[in-house]
């Protein structure tokens, strides 16, 4: 990271700033002791601000029974989280001077803005996942650190836009080619700067990657990288290729069905105009969904016969596809799916025959900080390296290595006991720091990160298998020894002993 440029774009004068009214709201929704009424009333002494959240509430595009007069009626209605994200959106939205930014193409930022945080939200819903409105807002604030680089950087930041000409998924390789600066992570400081939950930051500074956000966070970072790709296909000429991956990214993310993800697009765009409206902001032509997605259809299946007339190359393009369903497309271990899929068929095996089988849970110590000092390249480095040792170290012991989660890797020991399951974990955490990952001396000089892992043990035996009714327990049970070491500082092993299993 260019430590002199991230000074100069976090100590201009100019950046995006909260107005007093979101603020305030912020504060007092993270108040456990704030009273609805309280928050009601403050929002309704900005009667600009209130009107635009009662015009919204009462919109199609949220489909109330019945309407709704006052703010404290909406928070009834809505939810606390709802109003809170109305608040924030048209605060954010109205503090943006866009007179005052020439050069930089608002349409298209605030098109990709909508399109994404109607889509996360859609998402959110269709799937069932309950942070919808973070979905919404973290969408709607996703490339918040765009405008933060362009006010500071001016036209250095404005060349790098124009050589992606409108191609937003070029972006973010051109400015850390260019600038050693993401804007996400940019985005994720101010997010930081403006005292918004981690429910927010930690999606704006993974919208992009969302598979690498901590676990805990990842149901709403895919819902907003799923509206990143609903992004693309909506605002690109040619969008048959972005039509196939929103396709495979929903259904590998969420399960949704070919008819689902059809319906979905044609919802992002009529909530598009009705939020864009209400925002009064102008996206420009909305795109006939129809059409796309009857272009996509057609060049698909042109792909296929030309595919099926090519036998050997059809052959080698579905093994291709079945390895990147199978297989973590960064480190080359085993995806999470497939992972997870090897656990619950080795769990019911070892239940069934009274087997021994241990799970132990990598989790890299520091991953964040890496990133953030020295860039995700660097950091998606380190990850890379760390599985390529996991496998080499438990490829012995036929040890299969999966990625988890953005910096957690699974183990799974068959046929190994707690005693011994805990001694090759151990021993792998000292190989580390013996012969640590190797990072570029030129580059980093002195400054070089200690790479170290805290890894929590879980095992499943004769003796301990009531402890475990569902391979759902077992995978609890090694998340908790996890996080144990976690708590102790990091760069440690903790195994989980079941309470019955201590007290006998």
């Amino acid at each position: 990271m260019n430590e002199a440029l991230l000074e100069k774009v976090l100590s201009c004068p100019r950046l995006p700033s909260v107005p007093p009214i979101a603020v305030r709201v912020i504060e007092m929704t993270q108040d456990e002791n704030v009273k609805l009424r309280e928050i009601a009333n403050t929002i309704q002494n900005d009667q600009g601000l209130a009107t635009k959240i009662l015009r919204t509430v009462n919109s199609p595009f949220y489909g109330l029974s019945k309407p709704c007069s006052t703010i404290h009626q909406a928070q009834l209605m809505l939810g606390l989280n709802g109003v809170k994200t109305l608040a924030l959106g048209f605060s954010l939205v109205a503090s943006l001077d866009r007179d005052a930014d020439r050069g930089f193409n608002y349409e298209e930022y605030w098109r990709r803005a909508i399109y994404t945080a109607i889509a996360s939200k859609l998402a959110a819903n269709r799937c069932g996942c309950t942070a919808a409105e973070e979905a919404f807002l973290g969408g709607l604030l996703q490339d918040i650190g765009m405008v933060a680089m362009f006010r500071a950087l001016g036209e250095t930041y404005g060349d790098v836009l124009k050589d992606c000409a409108g191609k937003h998924s070029e972006l973010g390789s051109k400015e850390l080619e260019t600038l050693e600066l993401h804007h996400a992570e940019i985005g994720a400081m101010l997010a930081e700067r403006w005292r918004l939950p981690e429910a927010l930051i930690v999606p704006i500074r993974f919208h992009e990657r969302p598979t690498a956000a901590p676990q805990e966070y990842q149901s709403v970072a895919r819902c907003i990288g799923l509206g990143n790709i609903a992004a693309e296909l909506l605002t690109q000429d040619d969008a048959s290729a972005w039509v196939a991956r929103f396709r495979r990214q929903a259904s590998e993310w969420f399960g949704f069905s070919r008819e689902d993800c059809d319906d979905l697009l044609g919802e992002i765009r009529g909530g598009a105009s009705e939020i864009a409206s209400l925002f009064k902001i102008s996206i420009g032509e909305q795109p006939d969904v129809d059409e796309i997605l009857t272009n996509a259809n057609e060049k698909l299946v042109d792909i296929a016969l030309t595919q099926n007339r090519e036998n050997e190359s059809a052959t080698r393009n579905a093994e291709q596809l079945q390895r990147a369903l199978h297989v973590d497309q960064l480190t080359g271990v085993a995806s999470r799916d497939r992972f997870l899929e090897a656990l619950s068929q080795s769990y019911d095996s070892a239940n069934a025959e009274g087997a021994t089988l241990s799970l132990a849970l990598v989790d890299l110590d520091g991953l964040r900080e890496i990133n953030e000092r020295f860039g995700w390249d660097v950091g998606d480095a380190v990850l890379a390296e760390l599985a390529r040792r996991l496998q080499s170290h438990f490829r012995s012991f036929r040890g299969m290595v999966g990625r988890c989660a953005g910096e957690r890797f699974g183990v799974l020991l068959v046929q190994t006991d707690r005693a011994g399951a805990t001694r090759l974990v151990q021993s792998f955490r000292e190989m580390l720091k013996t012969n640590p990952i190797a990072l570029d001396e030129h580059r980093f000089d002195k400054d070089r990160p200690v790479v170290t892992v805290s890894v929590g043990v879980a095992t499943r035996d004769a003796t301990s298998g009531g402890d475990f009714p569902r391979v759902e327990a077992f995978l609890s049970a090694a998340d908790r020894a996890l996080h144990a070491a976690k708590n102790a500082g990091g760069d440690c092993v903790r195994v989980f002993v079941h309470p019955r299993s201590a007290a006998a």
